[in-house]
């Protein structure tokens, strides 16, 4: 909990931009074009081979969806705590979340982490997302 998954994709994809640049380096030492690369590990109708063949890595799907769940999670304790303290409204909640004082705040401190959480997964959903796309725009 508490950006774990959304870890473990950054980590990815930093590996998976590492072997993408190793792998384009090779090609361009041994002349060889990513197409080339592809077909000759036979792999031009396997998208999952053809990517492992130019030093992608498969989409990471399952954690992604697991991140996503977590975020979900997260909303849903927050919008809880928000019961509890009395601030249902989505004024108070930003309210409490940047730190301003509300009546009856003895959930601040979770809120805070909750959003803080929150912010962090998405960060690295589109960090992992954009180092996809470039990594895919590389090939």
């Amino acid at each position: 909990m508490f950006g774990d998954d959304a870890l473990k994709l950054v980590r990815e994809a930093r590996r998976a931009s590492a072997a993408a640049v190793a792998a384009a380096a090779a090609n361009a030492v041994t002349g060889v074009s990513v197409g080339a690369a592809v077909t000759a590990a036979g792999a031009s109708n396997n998208a999952a081979a053809a990517a492992s063949a130019v030093g992608l890595a498969a989409y990471n799907e399952e954690t992604v969806r697991n991140v996503l769940r977590e975020l979900r999670r997260l909303f849903e304790d927050t919008r809880a705590v928000l019961q509890e303290v009395r601030c249902p409204c989505l004024a108070s909640w930003l309210a409490v979340a940047h730190g301003h004082k509300t009546q009856g705040d003895n959930g601040d401190i979770r809120v805070v982490i909750y959003h803080a959480a929150m912010q962090r997964n998405k960060r690295c959903l589109l960090a992992y997302h954009m180092q996809v796309v470039l990594i895919a725009a590389c090939f």
